[in-house]
């Protein structure tokens, strides 16, 4: 849910499989020792943007095939949903470190400008997806 909601109203599938791969990160990365469910429960906390007010239609298309692969981010192999090696690059291997994104749409938080995008020896930007950028 909350992946969908930060995607946004208009967000693709890849975009909220992009924001729970940081997540993932940031779990891995051993935040809140590694608990997964205070990790996503703080998730907001570090966000670049502001709440938004997005209503989640569990019809869209996106969002079904988001719940259906979320175990696989967060849990799985490369070669489970994605296709493996033979596919190429995909967001589980571009995405192996990140564990910030922000849309460059959108107002940003002051906390996150001062925090992570002037931060660039501990926060690179390292990946880009449109107008949405990744920060490690």
């Amino acid at each position: 849910m909350f992946a969908a909601r930060e995607a946004g109203v208009d967000g693709s599938l890849e975009q909220m499989k992009a924001i729970c791969y940081c997540i993932r990160n940031r779990a891995r990365a051993g935040w809140y020792d590694g608990s997964w469910f205070l990790v996503m429960q703080h998730a907001q906390e570090h966000s670049a943007h502001f709440p938004e007010d997005v209503l989640i239609d569990p019809s869209h298309r996106a969002f079904q095939r988001l719940t259906r692969d979320v175990d696989e981010i967060f849990f799985g192999d490369k070669a489970g949903v994605w296709g493996g090696d033979d596919a190429g690059p995909d967001l589980s291997q571009t995405l192996e470190v990140q564990k910030y994104w922000c849309f460059l749409n959108r107002p940003l938080t002051t906390w996150f400008k001062d925090n992570i995008i002037a931060d660039k020896t501990n926060h690179p930007n390292t990946a880009q997806m449109g107008l949405m950028m990744f920060y490690e």
